[in-house]
């Protein structure tokens, strides 16, 4: 697979626009993208970060209907079910001998309660995925809950 976008991300709407036309080309031969844009800000409203972690998802899943359909992986967080709703899920998941949340969940037990820009920016690039595979889209969100670098390695 080839990622598509550098650790970067798209900071525009304006660049998503450019970077969409300009990888109209390699849509051609790719068979899948993996995205990994966003910014992470814990305290940035979402209307600060809407443009790196909303309009860049849709050009990602524009690029996915280019030429050819194409699988779409998406790299999220665990910022998107920072609700009660799902820390009462688990525990009664995991009482009853289960292992978790259910990947078929449909986030609507944070619609309303995330308190951060990121988890909410987030929640709506999830939701926008969802929306894209219910139209036949194939894919899958993988959500870390942090991704470090290496303490002593990390930056060289």
């Amino acid at each position: 697979m080839e990622e598509l976008f550098g650790g970067s991300g798209c900071r525009t709407a304006q660049r998503c626009d450019r970077e969409f036309e300009s990888r109209k080309i390699t849509a051609l031969c790719t068979p899948a993208y993996i995205s990994r844009l966003n910014q992470v800000h814990w305290v940035y409203p979402y209307s600060k970060l809407r443009a790196a972690n909303v309009l860049s998802t849709i050009t990602a899943l524009k690029l996915c209907t280019e030429h050819h359909a194409k699988s779409f992986s998406f790299v999220s967080t665990t910022a998107t079910v920072e609700a009660e709703h799902y820390v009462t899920m688990a525990d009664a998941i995991v009482q009853a001998g289960g292992r978790g949340l259910p990947e078929s969940d449909d986030l609507e037990g944070s619609r309303t309660t995330l308190t951060t820009g990121y988890g909410q920016s987030k929640w709506v690039a999830e939701k926008l995925i969802m929306e894209a595979g219910k139209r036949g889209l194939c894919g899958w969100t993988v959500r870390p809950s942090y991704v470090v670098g290496d303490s002593k390695t990390a930056g060289k």
